[in-house]
């Protein structure tokens, strides 16, 4: 990726991301630590991510494993098919500043889901669907049988 930085520019580089990895990994001074990545839920800005640092004997049985250069990368198995063709970036800026995640994959498979999820956010009442959906409850848990209405209906 191509790097601006003059004039304020946001800067993007994925060597970046895997620089800061391995330093932040070397700052924790033990050996052998790897990077684990998850979707914890889902929310109007997206997918929400949690990143941090494993122990080998930390890896579960069905994570997959990405040798990264100088560490590992550990996924677990529900969110492999939601992380597919994404990347992952530092970003040192004016508008933002961390890791960045660009994911090409659509918050819910499922339309009748996108649909509640934009009602909910869009209409009902942003402050609820920002602390109850952004945790990754699935909005027919929230709903009801509204999926069932909804299949009913057509």
């Amino acid at each position: 990726m191509d790097r601006e930085t003059e004039g304020g520019t946001d800067a993007h580089d994925h060597r970046d991301a895997k620089g800061k990895i391995v330093a932040l990994i070397e700052a924790e001074e033990r050996k052998g630590l790897a990077l684990r990545v998850a979707i914890q839920g889902r929310g109007p800005g997206g997918f929400q991510y949690e990143l941090g640092f494993v122990e080998e004997k930390d890896r579960q049985s069905d994570d997959s494993v990405v040798e990264a250069d100088g560490f590992k990368v550990f996924v677990d198995k529900k969110t492999v098919p939601n992380l597919e063709g994404s990347t992952l970036d530092y970003v040192e800026g004016v508008h933002e500043n961390g890791f960045k995640i660009d994911n090409p994959n659509p918050l819910w498979a499922d339309p009748v889901a996108q649909k509640v999820q934009e009602v909910l956010d869009a209409k009902i009442n942003p402050g609820v669907a920002a602390q109850g959906l952004a945790r990754g409850t699935d909005p027919f848990t929230v709903c009801g049988g509204l999926r069932r209405a909804a299949a009913g209906s057509s």
